[in-house]
């Protein structure tokens, strides 16, 4: 039996200019489509679900495993990249070679979460695992398995909260995300 990912983009947010976006909350239909898409989903055989720390996968988390039983915990490395342009206040550090994030770049943050999805996959040998994180992320992961960088129209087509399933153990995405309409037209 091979090692299936669910990959989930967390809800809608209700962004606050007061927040930092790694505080924001889902909003009202962020919560109604998470929920909307924990009863739709088919979850069977998924052990763990595994969430980012920010608090909008925080709450999609939440809401998935009420409806679901299946046990939440949260992981750092499924965290956000920082955007060069931020609302979260105090200096950050540009990484030398990453023009678009601050204090990781590119390189960095795809060997996280790349080393992260192998760990996971390690720990749960031939089961099915769920992790909850963020487009700018999830956009790496995808770069690294498709092995070129996902366009931006791919990366506007991933839904608030979206699902993808990765067969982990030969790196190949069976659904979800980037369908092939978008992948095609794309090019």
């Amino acid at each position: 039996m091979s090692t299936k990912l669910f990959v989930i983009r967390h809800g809608s947010v209700e962004k606050d200019p007061a927040l930092a976006p790694e505080l924001w909350p889902l909003s009202d239909l962020g919560r109604a489509k998470t929920e909307e898409l924990a009863r739709q989903e088919d979850w069977t055989g998924v052990v763990k679900l595994y969430q980012s720390p920010e608090r909008k996968a925080q709450e999609t988390g939440t809401i998935i495993s009420r409806i679901t039983d299946i046990p939440l915990q949260p992981l750092d490395d499924l965290r956000d990249v920082c955007p060069l342009v931020s609302l979260s206040s105090g200096p950050r550090v540009v990484g030398e070679d990453s023009p678009f994030y601050l204090g990781e770049n590119r390189k960095a943050a795809t060997d996280r979460i790349v080393q992260c999805i192998h760990d996971l996959a390690h720990r749960h040998h031939g089961q099915s695992i769920a992790i909850i994180s963020h487009a700018r992320i999830l956009a790496l992961l995808y770069s690294h398995i498709l092995g070129r960088k996902i366009t931006l129209l791919e990366w506007l087509s991933v839904p608030l909260p979206g699902l993808s399933v990765i067969d982990v153990d030969q790196w190949r995405v069976e659904r979800g995300f980037l369908s092939r309409e978008i992948t095609e037209f794309s090019k």
